[in-house]
């Protein structure tokens, strides 16, 4: 999958990650702003075998997201992931 637009190398998506902080709308409350930013967030997961790393097809090392977490700070309004 290396190579193909949008695949899942650090730099594509790191750039993807750019073009979407820089293009989302600012949300109106604190609740679909979560929201929105899960939403956002699952434009990186990677599937359970779509990165394989190994020398060969029975001795390999997959790479994929287990569990994206969003910690919100009510008090300072502030979110990270």
């Amino acid at each position: 999958m290396l190579d193909l637009h949008g695949d899942v190398t650090s730099v594509c998506l790191f750039v993807r990650a750019v073009a979407f902080t820089s293009s989302t709308i600012s949300s109106k409350t604190i609740d679909a702003e979560i929201n929105e930013v899960s939403r956002t967030f699952n434009n990186f997961d990677i599937p359970r075998g779509l990165v394989r790393e190994g020398t060969n097809s029975k001795d390999y090392h997959l790479n994929f997201t287990q569990l994206p977490i969003i910690n919100f700070d009510y008090q300072n309004k502030y979110y990270s992931w």
